[in-house]
């Protein structure tokens, strides 16, 4: 415990050492005598966060409630638990991306440093493909020469209307 401690994040009821939080004291049906299985003991603390309206849409390990897929359950030397660095993590699941990435003459900056939560929310989120905002309130949150370049009178249309992904 003592190791999981100097890690970069730690979970905080291991960190108040309220180990009972999630195991038993002494003993139980579930293994490593968690009070349920490991999963749906995120639910107790994450409740709200975990509420998925029909209109967001949910990352697949998030909606079937399979939280130590990405994260860690006591500690982890990446930031929020994650099991592995961002870029490392989602290309677990997503490596038709990280292929088209190696042979893409042209890659977009946070893509190439495995930034992938800069554009997408890991868990929910109401707009297409789990983006933070729509595509093109996003896009120009880093490209403010494109926003002015798409307010002028002979501006694309597709990127004026915000619908920067179109092309």
């Amino acid at each position: 415990v003592e190791q999981q401690l100097l890690k970069t994040s730690v979970h905080v009821p291991l960190q108040k050492g309220e180990c009972a939080a999630c195991h038993e004291p002494h003993g139980g049906a579930v293994a490593a005598l968690l009070k349920k299985p490991a999963d749906g003991l995120c639910e107790n603390c994450h409740a709200s966060m975990m509420q998925v309206p029909e209109t967001v849409n949910a990352h697949p390990p998030f909606a079937d409630g399979a939280c130590t897929t990405c994260h860690e359950v006591h500690a982890s030397s990446h930031t929020h638990l994650q099991t592995a660095k961002t870029g490392d993590l989602c290309a677990n699941c997503h490596s038709d991306v990280t292929d088209a990435v190696k042979t893409a003459a042209i890659v977009h900056k946070p893509v190439a440093k495995g930034e992938c939560s800069a554009c997408h929310d890991p868990h929910k989120s109401a707009n297409k493909n789990l983006l933070l905002a729509n595509a093109g309130t996003l896009c120009v949150s880093c490209h403010a020469d494109i926003d002015k370049a798409v307010k002028s009178e002979h501006a694309h249309s597709p990127a004026a209307a915000g619908e920067c992904l179109d092309c």
